[in-house]
C-alpha cells in the first residue's frame, strides 16, 4: 500500500513511475470506486498532484529525483532536482475539476460509464482554452511563494493512462 509519505521523500524519477504505475495497475488495493472518488489521500495525491509532476519531470532531460511536499506545508505541491543540484519548486492544478470533473468521477464511480454529448471541435477547444486560463488566474490569485513552475494538467485521469 503506498502511504503519503512514500511520496514525499526524494525518489528517482524511475521509481516514481514505478510507483504510479503500481497505483493505476492495482486495482485490487485501489479500487475503482475509491479511484473516481478521489475525496482524499492517495486516490487524489497520486492523479492529481504527483503524476503531473512526474510527467513535468520526464520532459526536463536534467531531472533526477522529485518528491511531494508535505500537505500541511503551504507552498508548491512538489519539487524536482535537477542534476546541478537546483531544486524547481511546483505548483500543479487540474484545469479540468473546473468544469464538473468531479461529478464525471462520481458518475464513473456510481454507474461505470459517462457519455459526454457530441460537439464540434471549436467548442470543445475553447471550452479546454477556457479552464486552462481560468486555472492560471486561480492558482495566480493563491500564489504561493517559492513557486517556480505552475503545471496545468488538462488531460483527464483514467486507469491506465
Amino acid at each position: 500500500m503506498i502511504e503519503r509519505s512514500d511520496l514525499e521523500q526524494w525518489m528517482s524519477v524511475d521509481a516514481a513511475e514505478t510507483i504510479v504505475q503500481s497505483f493505476f495497475n492495482d486495482h485490487e488495493t485501489y479500487p475503482d470506486r475509491g479511484f473516481y472518488s478521489r475525496d482524499r489521500g492517495i486516490n487524489k495525491d497520486i492523479p492529481e498532484e504527483f503524476w503531473p509532476l512526474l510527467l513535468l519531470a520526464r520532459n526536463l532531460p536534467e531531472a533526477e529525483t522529485l518528491r511531494l511536499a508535505p500537505p500541511a506545508i503551504e507552498g508548491p505541491d512538489g519539487e524536482i532536482r535537477i542534476s546541478d543540484g537546483s531544486i524547481i519548486q511546483v505548483q500543479v492544478t487540474v484545469s479540468l475539476e473546473r468544469d464538473g470533473g468531479y461529478l464525471v468521477r462520481r458518475q464513473l464511480r456510481d454507474i461505470g460509464s459517462y457519455a459526454t454529448p457530441a460537439r464540434d471541435t471549436l467548442e470543445v477547444v475553447g471550452e479546454r482554452l477556457r479552464r486552462i486560463l481560468d486555472a492560471i488566474v486561480e492558482k495566480e490569485q493563491r500564489y504561493r511563494k517559492g513557486t517556480d513552475v505552475l503545471v496545468i494538467h488538462e488531460q483527464s485521469v483514467s486507469w491506465g493512462d
